[in-house]
């Protein structure tokens, strides 16, 4: 592993940089760090989970990581949390399983960069363990014609409007978010995660229905947490979803880089929808309908910004050029309630590097979560695909703004719902 890190610390420039606080006289900058110690970056845990729970063990695990700050300029902002499951053993040519956690700021990395970590250390320790004890300095030592951090700025042109003045969310009437921004001190701060797998084989039947369906799997998603939502909260009027998209098709970055890429849409789900969802039963041509109108919704709005993007820029990347003063900003979010019920965050399919036969190890599946949020949508979801492997899917949200049961509730229903496109596929097109 020292070897490994070692060498993927060099390989991408944005893992040799801090970040310092604003102040009266200067914004929050990237520096670039002359060193950067092991036990700066690493932390080894062992878990007592039994075979079969170990992503129990991992969700609390990855709670308590996002709970951690990056309040030290001179140590780097990311780490490599791993947790080692002693009890469970594999039955064929691997011995332990173990998770990696690539914990860091988002200012450095979205989930595309995260990929990149993981895929290009998994490289380098594949390499590690062909050349055997290989000989690492630690710590490792910056060169000082590292590059820059692939800054998004430095990419993609913004284009404010002329009059942008705000970058307030217009209020959107009858929309459920939860409870309100609540932070009576960073210290009380508490992050949640849970986590449900589909299968390989079950994630096939359930692209075989959304080309049957004439839908992407980003549209099932916002309609399956819609349609679940909205049967769980039974005086919700109306929901707003953010969904997060990756600006590499415009800044022309390879998925192979750490960088933070990204910018969003919002959508509304209206009280009708939520009505027609509530009186719906699952496979049944009634609720396609409700799933092909939402995903339709869906591909329209993401089709319509990514069309424009060239010519006007991003909403929101425009909207942040617009805040003068982001300490104000984000205290003003405290004060009101939230702008947005969910954000669903899907990576899509990573595709691992080819490694040498026979391989040293093997990578399972991938998990992209965040940490809860302050002022932002009550409910995190995140998903992502190992190519030849399974989706995954987790929820995340700040402890306190939604109960455990709930949670637990959604998480279930969400993966009942996902799975029994294998068991009955759930299409009835005849009456869509």
């Amino acid at each position: 592993m020292r070897y490994a890190l070692a060498k993927n610390i060099t390989r991408h420039a944005s893992l040799c940089y801090s970040i310092t606080a604003e102040s009266p006289s200067s914004e929050a900058q990237l520096v670039r760090l002359e060193t950067i110690s092991w036990n700066d970056v690493v932390e080894f845990v062992t878990s007592d989970s039994p075979a079969g729970k170990e992503d129990i063990a991992l969700c609390e695990r990855l709670g308590q990581e996002h709970e951690r700050l990056w309040d030290d300029p001179n140590k780097p902002i990311w780490r490599l949390s791993v947790l080692e499951h002693k009890n469970t053993y594999l039955n064929h040519d691997l011995d332990k399983v173990v998770d990696l956690a690539f914990i860091c700021h988002h200012a450095i990395s979205d989930g595309i960069g995260a990929s990149a970590f993981h895929k290009s250390l998994l490289v380098f320790l594949e390499e590690a363990c062909a050349l055997r004890n290989p000989k690492t300095e630690w710590p490792v030592k910056i060169p000082l014609n590292i590059s820059k951090p692939h800054n998004l700025e430095d990419f993609v042109n913004y284009r404010p409007k002329p009059d942008s003045s705000t970058t307030e969310t217009p209020p959107s009437p009858n929309i459920w978010t939860a409870s309100p921004p609540s932070l009576p001190s960073i210290s009380e701060y508490s992050s949640q995660v849970k986590i449900t797998t589909i299968p390989s084989e079950n994630l096939q039947d359930i692209l075989g229905c959304c080309h049957h369906l004439g839908i992407t799997i980003n549209g099932l998603l916002h309609s399956i947490i819609t349609i679940q939502l909205s049967k769980l909260v039974h005086e919700a009027q109306g929901f707003a979803a953010i969904t997060p998209y990756s600006m590499r098709r415009f800044s022309d970055l390879p998925s192979a880089e750490i960088a933070n890429h990204v910018s969003y849409i919002r959508s509304l789900w209206p009280t009708s929808f939520l009505e027609k969802a509530r009186s719906c039963s699952p496979n049944t041509s009634q609720e396609d309908t409700v799933i092909t109108s939402i995903s339709q919704q869906y591909q329209s709005e993401i089709s319509d910004e990514l069309e424009g993007v060239p010519s006007h820029g991003t909403h929101m990347l425009n909207n942040i050029l617009a805040i003068r003063d982001f300490s104000a900003y984000c205290e003003e979010g405290l004060k009101g309630s939230r702008g947005n019920t969910y954000e669903l965050s899907n990576i899509g399919v990573v595709t691992l590097p080819t490694l040498p036969e026979p391989a040293s190890m093997k990578l399972e599946k991938l998990i992209f979560t965040q940490c809860g949020m302050v002022v932002g949508p009550a409910i995190g979801c995140g998903v992502v695909t190992l190519s030849g492997g399974p989706l995954v899917v987790s929820l995340h949200w700040q402890s306190g703004i939604l109960g455990e049961e709930f949670m637990e509730e959604l998480k279930c229903s969400l993966e009942e719902r996902l799975l029994a496109f294998t068991v009955d596929k759930s299409i009835h097109s005849e009456d869509v």
